[in-house]
């Protein structure tokens, strides 16, 4: 996996405790797709600025995955499902993805 997905994945789970020029700074890195050429200048500040915002955005990012797990934690409730969609009926398997709404 990427480094670009997975921290766009870790985003899903803690975007909402960045503050909110970080959550402005991802969501134009992440979720739009822009370089750091375009960022910076909407941001009006240099590209190596942009970079090193976005680095202490993502060392944010794993010090959260560490102490919380919740990326860590919904990967592995995805690999049981799948063993044990692997080992059940269709039926079985379909009430229990109905748990999770």
């Amino acid at each position: 996996m990427s480094d670009k997905l997975y921290y766009d994945q870790l985003l899903d789970f803690y975007e909402e405790l960045l503050s909110q020029s970080q959550q402005e700074m991802v969501k134009y890195y992440y979720r739009q797709d822009l370089s750091l050429q375009e960022i910076s200048e909407l941001e009006g500040v240099s590209r190596s600025a942009i970079y090193d915002r976005l680095k202490r955005i993502r060392l944010e990012l794993d010090h959260l995955e560490k102490v919380l797990g919740l990326y860590r934690k919904k990967e592995k409730r995805n690999q049981i499902l799948t063993q044990i969609k692997e080992r059940v009926d269709f039926e079985v398997w379909e009430k229990l993805t109905q748990l999770e709404d």
